[in-house]
Formats: structure tokens, C-alpha cells, sequence
């Protein structure tokens, strides 16, 4: 029964109303349809309310944006193959899913834009450890295996906090899997093509490029890292840089001299506007310095890994490098350094056994 209408069925005016006058708003292709007895509504969110808690807790806990981001990309990927009807089998082959090429852009598509319906609100919560396999076999013959294993994190992340609220009964279903296949050894700038780009932004029209390189080579920040860099950030008495890692968490390290000096020409010569690089959109600034400086060659991301490589290369610690780079552990120092890896073993034989 709607508000105009009343027991009787009449509207008060005293009309029958009439449903092709109806003034709810149309809900496009996939609106309930009225037949008159029932009505099967849609739910309105994108997310299961489990899903939609979980994120809500992050928030609360104060998780940076983008790891909540992360883990919301996951379920949304899961959420949209569940909901695809895909048969369940652990053998990829079987699933007749074509696979996405290498340096594709494609991507899974999130549920909320999806035209392969709303999969019920509870439907993460009745996953089978079957389903979850099935899932990660198909992920490893369509994607590559780094960002294949995030998100099998995420998931498993979402699960233990499920079975911990006593949302999801039984073993986590994410538990020992990990899809397989060899990664891609990621490419790492040579010296010589560090000491070209630095050249030309040296001799560049902004000393803003030359600040910017001298930071992502010299303390091997993220691109998200420098881009929310703020004045309030450096600290040239004591040199040291602090990378906000979170709202209540910063990652200090050292400023070395030639970061020192690229930073100082660059402030005296700013504006006074648009936060400390003078762009309101820093984070795709990063990356067009790079590029213009490399001649289209790298991305900000190279840098990462060049830093990672020439830390090794001159005898630093493991530990100091994770530590520095903001790791939890060396998974990530080994999947940087894989390209020079025979090279780094032979230069540190040479040096502790010549």
C-alpha cells in the first residue's frame, strides 16, 4: 500500500490511482517489476552488509584509504565472478574463460557496474572452500600472479574477520591458496639511465623535475608518497623526510645532501599555492616528470626498484632496506631486485671472498 492510498484503495481525492501515473521514479532495466501481487526489490547497496561493515571497520581504525580501497576491489572482483554463474571446478581449463593478455587494461568489473545482477547480500557468507579454488585457478590463467595474490589477501583478510564475528562458519575458505604461475621480472633502470634523466631535468625549464627525482632516487618513496608530501613533511634542520603512511603514521627517513639542495632551489623559486608542488593533481605529476625526463622510457614506479637494486648493489642490509622502503617483510625486495639478482650474488661474493 503506498502513502496516497487508502484502505479502501482509493487515493484521497477519491480517484483510483492509476499505475501509469504512478510518480516513483523509473528504476531503469532492472527495476522490480509490479504484477500486481508481489515485488522482488534489488538491494540498494553495492556491497553484502558483511562486506560493508568490514569496510566501515577499517575506516573506524583509521586504515589508509587506499588499503581499504584494495580490499573493496577484491570483494567487488569476487563478488561479480560469483555472480557470473561460472561452474565451479578447480581446473581453469575447464571454465572456458578466456584469458586476458599481458598488459592488458582490462580489469574485473566491479559489481556495482556489473550487468550480471545484484548477487544476494549474503552470498560471500555461503562460499564454498570449492568456490574459493575455483576462483583463484581462474584468476592465475587470467591475470598476472602480483596482483593476483592481493587480492587473494583481501579475501582471506575479509574471511578471518567474518569467522572472527561469527559471520562465516568453518575454515577460512582463502586458506592456503595462492595462485601459481612465475611473475614478470620487472625492468630496473641502469645508472647511466638515472644520470641521463637527471640531466635533462636538470637542464630543464622547472627545478620542480629535478626536486622530484632527486627524492624518488635518493629515498625510494612510493608515487603516492611524494605527491602528499607537505612543507610541514621536510625536515632540513635534522634532514629527514617523513612519508605519511596513514592519518596517524609517518615513515621518517634520512634526506640525503642532493635532495637537500634540489629541494631548496626548488621552494625559493615556488609559488605560495597548490600545496608543495604546485599542482593539484600531484600524483599524475609525478609520473609525467618521469616520463619526460626518461623520454617515455619509465614510470615513477622504476625508480622504486632502482633505489631497492643500488642499495643491495653497494652492501646495505636487507633489513635496513625494508625497513626504509616501508615493507613488512622481503617479499617485495625480492620481487624488485629478481632482474639483477645473479648480479648483486656475484658483486657481494667478489667483495667478502676476494
Amino acid at each position: 500500500m503506498t502513502s496516497d492510498q487508502t484502505v479502501g484503495g482509493s487515493s484521497p481525492s477519491g480517484r483510483t490511482p492509476d499505475p501509469r501515473h504512478d510518480e516513483t521514479p523509473a528504476r531503469g532495466p532492472q527495476s522490480p517489476e509490479r504484477n500486481g501481487s508481489s515485488m522482488s526489490a534489488k538491494p540498494s547497496n553495492s556491497h553484502p552488509t558483511a562486506v560493508a561493515t568490514w569496510l566501515s571497520e577499517l575506516r573506524a581504525t583509521r586504515r589508509s584509504p587506499r588499503t581499504i580501497q584494495t580490499y573493496q576491489y577484491a570483494t567487488d572482483g569476487f563478488l561479480a565472478w560469483l555472480s557470473d554463474e561460472r561452474p565451479v571446478c578447480a581446473d581453469s581449463a575447464e571454465m572456458g574463460q578466456r584469458v586476458i593478455p599481458a598488459g592488458s587494461a582490462e580489469r574485473p568489473i566491479p559489481v556495482e557496474s556489473a550487468e550480471i545482477g545484484q548477487p544476494d547480500a549474503d552470498r560471500l557468507l555461503s562460499v564454498t572452500k570449492r568456490e574459493a579454488t575455483a576462483y583463484v585457478a581462474w584468476l592465475t590463467a587470467t591475470y598476472r600472479p602480483g596482483g593476483n595474490e592481493c587480492r587473494v589477501r583481501s579475501l582471506r583478510c575479509f574471511y578471518n574477520w567474518a569467522i572472527a564475528e561469527g559471520e562465516y562458519t568453518g575454515v577460512n575458505p582463502f586458506a592456503r591458496l595462492m595462485p601459481q604461475g612465475e611473475d614478470k621480472v620487472m625492468a630496473v633502470p641502469s645508472d647511466d639511465d638515472v644520470a641521463a634523466m637527471l640531466k635533462r631535468a636538470k637542464d630543464g625549464p622547472s627545478r620542480r623535475d629535478l626536486a622530484v627525482l632527486q627524492i624518488l632516487i635518493r629515498t625510494g618513496c612510493r608515487k603516492g608518497e611524494i605527491a602528499a608530501l607537505t612543507i610541514d613533511d621536510l625536515d632540513f634542520d635534522n634532514r629527514l623526510i617523513s612519508f605519511r603512511v596513514s592519518k596517524t603514521r609517518a615513515r621518517v627517513v634520512p634526506m640525503h645532501d642532493d635532495v637537500v639542495v634540489a629541494l631548496g632551489r626548488w621552494m625559493r623559486s615556488r609559488s605560495d599555492r597548490d600545496g608543495l608542488w604546485n599542482s593539484t593533481a600531484p600524483y599524475d605529476l609525478v609520473d609525467t616528470i618521469v616520463v619526460r625526463a626518461s623520454e617515455g622510457l619509465w614510470r615513477a614506479h622504476a625508480l622504486r626498484r632502482y633505489f631497492a637494486v643500488n642499495w643491495m648493489q653497494r652492501g646495505g642490509s636487507e633489513a635496513s632496506l625494508i625497513r626504509l622502503c616501508g615493507w613488512k617483510d622481503g617479499t617485495m625486495l625480492r620481487h624488485y631486485i629478481a632482474a639483477r639478482a645473479d648480479e648483486i650474488a656475484d658483486d657481494e661474493y667478489r667483495r667478502l671472498m676476494d
